[in-house]
């Protein structure tokens, strides 16, 4: 499978700037688009990559469009957000996105945050 269209949520998040980082590259070039919601921090501009604004919260329907046309969607964020992953998963199928990894990077955070709370 070749993937050439990805779309990013979360960008702004603890991991997300690194991703983004990395999916701007210009080896292998990737059409990169960044979902965001009005209350998102602001992205700066890189290279073959553009912003699409969704509502806040965004419903299945406003997922599924900002999806279509995309081969992968990555999800930078945080495990609090399970709701909206879950909706997004529901929107991969529905806009035949073929790929979407799971993100190991949250459950990463989420053990930080639990030891960060724990030890004071």
């Amino acid at each position: 499978m070749t993937l050439s269209h990805v779309a990013l949520i979360g960008a702004t998040s603890r991991i997300g700037p690194a991703i983004l980082n990395v999916l701007a590259q210009p080896f292998p070039p990737f059409s990169t688009t960044v979902l965001i919601r009005p209350i998102s921090k602001p992205v700066p501009p890189y290279p073959n990559t553009h912003l699409n604004t969704i509502p806040n919260p965004p419903t299945l329907a406003d997922l599924t469009t900002a999806l279509e046309g995309h081969d992968a969607l990555i999800c930078a964020l945080r495990p609090s957000t399970l709701e909206l992953q879950l909706r997004l998963v529901d929107a991969c199928s529905r806009g035949r996105v073929a790929l979407y990894p799971r993100g190991l990077w949250a459950q990463v955070e989420a053990a930080g945050i639990r030891a960060a709370k724990r030890d004071g």
